[in-house]
């Protein structure tokens, strides 16, 4: 299982941090922590499209900002 949580700088942060933070150079370390959304998604999956969440073997997680909030989720069988 994959996970990317992209998350939107705030709109209270100056142009050039702005774009820094999009850029990668300043990374997420705020709201909403990482585990946290790791264990929703698993969560959700479990009902629907994973049998079981003690199936999930390996994950990896990332989180950065971007110009839109989204999470991207992958699922490949092992």
């Amino acid at each position: 299982m994959s996970i990317e949580v992209i998350t939107e700088p705030a709109k209270s942060h100056s142009a050039r941090k702005r774009k820094e933070m999009i850029e990668g150079r300043i990374k997420p370390t705020r709201y909403p922590d990482l585990d946290n959304v790791v264990k929703s998604v698993i969560d959700g999956c479990s009902r629907s499209t994973i049998r079981d969440d003690v199936l999930v073997v390996a994950i990896t997680a990332s989180k950065s900002y971007g110009e839109r909030a989204a999470t991207f989720v992958s699922i490949a069988e092992v």
